[in-house]
């Protein structure tokens, strides 16, 4: 945290209600983010198929096509940030030789029903009086439940990983682009589509990516990746699929806040003066007036 006192913080201290305007603007853009809660990634392992993913998202908002950076955190740990067209902190560091931070580049987004199941298991080592932390591990038995699961034959539950994200480069978007074209030619009832009609029945519904279910393949890993996308017949849309509620990704896609970047890579906000080099949880009325 940087203070600055005296004649130097006259000199850089905002004045007028257009500054209180920007500290207004930056503070509703993290507390949206904050409302927006967690939406995880949907991740696949090389080798990995999965069977009955779901597109659930909105057919005239998504894919969204975002500009991001990477972090790379270390550890094996990696952070997507959303660039900022304006004042982009990733960029200013990158530009001086960060090599943690990935040149800008452009993802697909969607959002998926990953069928995966999974058991929702307390975490001892993370949790405390006030919140208990949990570990989501993978079952080990299929659909039907039968198998050598540990945990299902100890009693946990298990459950469906539900709502995720994936975001995909734009090669793999586009493929599914093209598979989303050639499916609006297929009707719902198995029929061809032709000049707008189906040729088998009377109720032409066009068939999308965002219909019917998928399995996907992975091979290969980091840039190398390749995805087989297997679009399956058309079918009702399971309940646990319908329970879900898919995130706005144009709000939760907003431009990373600059003080959660600069948390991230440990610098400070080179856009702002040292007068607004705040760190807004000292900026209470406790801390600013303290014995009152």
């Amino acid at each position: 945290m940087m203070v600055v006192i005296g004649t130097e913080r006259k000199k850089a201290m905002k004045k007028g209600f257009e500054a209180v305007a920007k500290w207004k603007e930056q503070s509703d853009e993290r507390r949206e983010a904050f409302a927006q809660g967690y939406t995880p990634f949907f991740m696949m392992q090389d080798g990995e198929s999965v069977e009955g993913l779901w597109f659930n998202g909105c057919p005239d908002s998504e894919p969204l096509v975002v500009d991001i950076h990477t972090l790379s955190l270390g550890g094996n740990k990696f952070r997507s940030v959303v660039h900022d067209p304006k004042n982009c902190i990733a960029c200013h560091q990158r530009r001086g030789g960060d090599r943690r931070v990935s040149a800008v580049q452009q993802r697909a987004v969607f959002s998926v029903a990953d069928p995966r199941w999974i058991h929702k298991v307390k975490d001892p080592e993370k949790s405390t009086a006030e919140k208990e932390k949990f570990q989501y591990v993978p079952c080990a038995n299929d659909d039907d439940g039968d198998g050598k699961c540990k945990l299902c034959a100890k009693g946990h539950k298990r459950e469906r990983s539900g709502q995720k994200r994936w975001e995909m480069s734009m090669t793999w978007g586009n493929a599914l682009h093209v598979i989303n074209k050639k499916l609006s030619n297929r009707c719902a009832c198995g029929g061809k589509i032709r000049d707008g009609e189906c040729q088998k029945c009377n109720d032409t519904t066009p068939l999308g990516i965002f219909t019917v279910p998928f399995d996907v393949d992975r091979t290969g890993a980091s840039k190398n990746t390749t995805y087989q996308f297997k679009a399956q017949s058309a079918e009702p849309m399971p309940d646990w699929v319908v329970e879900l509620s898919p995130p706005e990704l144009d709000r939760l896609y907003k431009p990373t806040p600059a003080d959660v970047v600069c948390e991230l890579l440990g610098c400070h906000n080179p856009f702002l003066d040292d007068a607004e080099q705040y760190d807004e949880a000292d900026e209470t009325f406790e801390n600013l007036f303290p014995g009152v």
